[in-house]
């Protein structure tokens, strides 16, 4: 038993460092490499969402994909400028679908909630002869 936890937890100590200190891809291919791969294969105007290494988030569509980075029309209700981010400094990409908005599924459910409610109500007056 002392064994297995002596292992276990040395295990655990080694894959944290092992992460941290390698930049490539397992294809020994940088981040930076793979993110304008990936950008390359999207159409102009794709909805994406990229995250940066600090932490921040824009979503929007994608305008133009350059050497160094890729240009993003961010989705806002008032209208700002394109933003241009490095391939350096993105951490992810993520390709987005043009769906509902969660409020349009909140009241798209309220409207057939309701509508339901009114047929049942109508059918027990019928029924009440």
């Amino acid at each position: 038993m002392k064994t297995f936890l002596v292992y276990t937890l040395a295990a655990l100590l080694a894959v944290p460092h092992a992460q941290a200190q390698s930049p490539r891809t397992a294809s020994g291919q940088s981040d930076a490499d793979m993110w304008r791969e990936f950008a390359m294969k999207l159409d102009a105007g794709a909805p994406v969402r990229v995250r940066t290494r600090d932490g921040k988030s824009v979503e929007g569509h994608l305008i133009q994909v350059m050497p160094d980075g890729v240009r993003i029309n961010p989705k806002t209700r008032m209208e700002v400028p394109i933003r241009s981010i490095a391939f350096a400094d993105i951490s992810k990409i993520e390709r987005r679908g043009e769906g509902w908005s969660p409020g349009a599924k909140v009241f798209l459910g309220v409207g057939i909630g309701a509508g339901a409610a009114v047929i049942l109500f109508i059918s027990l007056l019928s029924h009440l002869d």
